[in-house]
């Protein structure tokens, strides 16, 4: 299922912050609020959750697996380094006091 990457973050932080565990009724609704998924496509996505990370492994390394997801998603949100524009390629309309005028 493709999501919205602050949807995934949500939902990381929801489990990581319960302890891996699934969603009642009230924070179930929470999170569909939050990340703009219907209470249905939540269960489906705690159960593949569940099935890929913490049924596989220990809670402990799916706490780490999850963490480390997190922060792949989160370098995802960030602006990527084709978009920034470096200082040195702006040149301003401006003369610089320290630029000697010819």
């Amino acid at each position: 299922m493709q999501t919205d990457p602050l949807s995934v973050l949500w939902f990381i932080k929801y489990l990581i912050d319960h302890n891996l565990k699934r969603p009642d009724k009230k924070q179930l609704r929470l999170l569909s609020f939050w990340t703009n998924l219907s209470e249905k496509k939540l269960n489906d996505w705690f159960s593949k959750t569940y099935q890929n990370y913490i049924r596989k492994n220990d809670q402990k390394s799916a706490h780490k697996k999850l963490a480390e997801r997190a922060i792949k998603i989160g370098r995802q949100l960030r602006r990527p380094n084709s978009l920034k524009i470096s200082r040195s390629s702006i040149k301003s309309n401006k003369s610089s006091p320290y630029e000697r005028k010819s």
